[in-house]
């Protein structure tokens, strides 16, 4: 018996089997065809928020800094340890910080600080973005509006 013979015998009676049994073979290939829907559901699940880059300049450096408490890991800090972190440390290129809220029932809002849009690489279309001035207190009130916010309004 040559090499491909076998396989091919084999195939066969695993085909004739299958024919001979319709509701086996309808089931069977039901469960591959819902493990292989499921597999590729998670796939993408995975890939779109695990695998895939931010879509941000140097995406690969960005961190996310988190204080240890006793009540576990907490992504909030205070304005006055914040400002502190970003005097004193010389282990980041730039340190930002937002603190997210409403100004409106309609238009959604959040205060940055002024090296959060160099930071993930957004540019003012028209305008500017915040300066140093605006993170003092007692500076100019500012803000940015996101694109055709001024049409929509």
């Amino acid at each position: 018996m040559s090499f491909w013979e076998r396989p091919a015998r084999d195939v066969r009676h695993g085909l004739g089997m299958l024919g001979r049994s319709p509701g086996f073979t309808a089931t069977a290939l039901a469960v591959i065809a819902l493990g292989m829907g499921a597999n590729s559901a998670v796939f993408s699940v995975v890939n779109a928020v695990l695998l895939k880059p931010l879509p941000y300049p140097e995406a690969d450096r960005l961190v996310r800094v988190m204080v240890k408490s006793p009540g576990g890991m907490l992504a909030l800090t205070s304005v006055l340890n914040f400002n502190v972190w970003r005097q004193t440390t010389r282990a980041f290129d730039l340190i930002a910080a937002y603190d997210g809220g409403t100004a409106d029932g309609q238009l959604g809002a959040a205060h940055v600080w002024s090296d959060y849009f160099p930071l993930f690489g957004g540019q003012a279309a028209i305008g500017r973005t915040f300066s140093a001035d605006d993170d003092r207190p007692g500076g100019p009130p500012s803000s940015v509006l996101p694109e055709g916010a001024q049409v929509r309004r």
